[in-house]
C-alpha cells in the first residue's frame, strides 16, 4: 500500500489555491493549508463553504511548519511575496519540489528588473 502524499499550499486564500484545493481534495492527497491572514472569520467563512469530499485538509499556523510536514509545496502568493516566502521555507523545503501556481513566469522575471 502506498503511504499518502501531502501537499502544502501556501496562500490557501488566493483563487489560484483555492481551485487547486477543490481538485486536490478528492485525489487522496493530505492537503495542509495556510494563508498570511489577519481576518479568522475569511478563513472560517472559506472553510465552511468548501466542500473537502473526505479529503484530510488541516490548516496549519505557518508556513514553515506546513512545509516541513509536506512532500509537494503548492505557492500561491503574489509575485512580490515570492522571494520572502521562499526564504521562510527554505531549510524544509530541499529535495521538494515547490511550484507557484499563481504567477506566470513574466510576472516573476519582472520583478528581477
Amino acid at each position: 500500500m502506498a503511504t499518502q502524499q501531502t501537499i502544502a499550499i501556501i496562500g490557501a486564500l488566493e483563487e489560484a489555491a483555492q481551485s487547486a484545493i477543490t481538485a486536490l481534495s478528492g485525489s487522496g492527497y493530505r492537503l495542509l493549508l495556510f494563508c498570511k491572514q489577519d481576518d479568522p472569520s475569511r478563513l472560517s467563512a472559506f472553510a465552511a463553504g468548501k466542500q473537502f469530499g473526505g479529503a484530510d485538509v488541516e490548516w496549519m499556523s505557518c508556513p514553515i511548519e506546513a512545509s516541513w510536514e509536506a512532500d509537494i509545496i503548492l505557492l500561491s502568493v503574489p509575485a512580490d511575496e515570492i522571494t520572502d516566502v521562499a526564504t521562510a521555507i527554505r531549510q524544509v523545503a530541499i529535495g521538494k519540489p515547490v511550484v507557484d501556481i499563481r504567477n506566470s513566469v513574466a510576472a516573476r522575471d519582472k520583478l528581477k528588473e
